[in-house]
């Protein structure tokens, strides 16, 4: 288990693995969070500088039908840096019919990836036992009374109610009943609304899902801004794999695009440099991710029920 990502990596299992495997393991997705800084010379499966030996890399969307006319497009290429397309307006969707149509909307819904071995020294999202599952993990957070006066349970002793065995960095003993822990809904958020999502979408068929961020906790896609736009690191694949695309998904919600935006927790949370051009560049990595820029906006025509729609993507975040 501690080597889970060998084969994913290095495209063997890591009794097989040589020198060179592992420190390409050590490379993309390092056990324990201690990093190697360079490639390796030789592996078992090149190219050894990158982090898809085992043949998981992200696939390239379907090319528009319209960039072989236009190939500068917004929606051919990303940009050349991550604020190369703010303000910019994604080319217009049409939806015809004279159905009833509709949009969903969701924000704050990512969870944390606790199987996820972060690069640059950083922890692993795991915050309580059992949180280094593959999938959404939830992070506890302080329970208020519902004027948000008084205090009903502070995070550590919440965690507490997540962990078992106990979690020896939890202040309490035993999950308190004042906190209201409800097991198999506290512990599993993100999955219980993504269930009643993907119920209520293949009963209404929507046409297009609003997105307005907070994507991926506690601090946005977990590494450091940088990344060439034309490239999707591992731990970005790793995460919109596990918090997103392995979520949402199912009738009335598959390749439907997901209208985006960042939310505090995309930039780092408390801080800006994580890694959130990443998810800026996941646009093009995907059939349905659409978040361009961090301000853009989309028009949508309904030719046939004979009115259009211009919805503007704005980022507070600045504000």
């Amino acid at each position: 288990e501690y080597f889970g990502e060998m084969k994913a990596i290095a495209g063997v299992d890591w009794p097989d693995a040589t020198e060179g495997d592992f420190q390409r393991l050590y490379l993309c997705g390092p056990p324990g969070g201690k990093a190697c800084g360079l490639p390796p010379c030789a592996c078992s499966k090149p190219p050894c500088n990158t982090c898809y030996g085992g043949g998981g890399a992200p696939k390239a969307p379907t090319p528009s039908a319209d960039c072989a006319s236009d190939p500068n497009g917004i929606q051919c290429k990303p940009p050349p840096t991550a604020m190369g397309y703010k303000g910019r307006a994604w080319p217009a969707m049409s939806l015809p019919g004279t159905k009833e149509m509709h949009i969903f909307a969701i924000g704050d819904w990512g969870g944390l990836d606790g199987s996820l071995h972060p690069i640059e020294g950083r922890k692993q999202l795991v915050v309580y036992n059992g949180g280094n599952k593959a999938g959404p993990s939830v992070f506890p957070r302080n329970r208020w009374n519902r004027d948000t006066t008084v205090l009903l349970c502070h995070h550590y002793t919440f965690l507490q109610c997540f962990c078992d065995p106990p979690c020896p960095t939890a202040t309490n003993p035993r999950c308190t009943p004042g906190c209201g822990f409800v097991k198999g809904v506290d512990d599993q958020a993100q999955i219980l609304v993504a269930n009643a999502l993907k119920a209520r979408a293949a009963q209404m068929d929507p046409q297009f899902i609003l997105n307005v961020g907070d994507n991926f906790y506690w601090g946005g896609i977990e590494k450091t801004c940088g990344t060439p736009m034309t490239e999707l690191s591992f731990t970005a694949h790793h995460q919109f794999t596990n918090i997103f695309e392995g979520v949402y998904n199912g009738p009335g919600l598959s390749g439907k695009p997901w209208l985006s935006v960042l939310g505090n927790h995309d930039w780092g949370g408390r801080v800006f440099n994580n890694g959130w051009d990443q998810q800026i560049a996941y646009t093009w990595h995907s059939d349905r991710w659409r978040m361009p820029a961090p301000y853009w906006s989309q028009h949508v025509e309904y030719p046939d029920l004979g009115f259009s729609a211009d919805i503007y993507m704005i980022d507070s975040n600045a504000m």
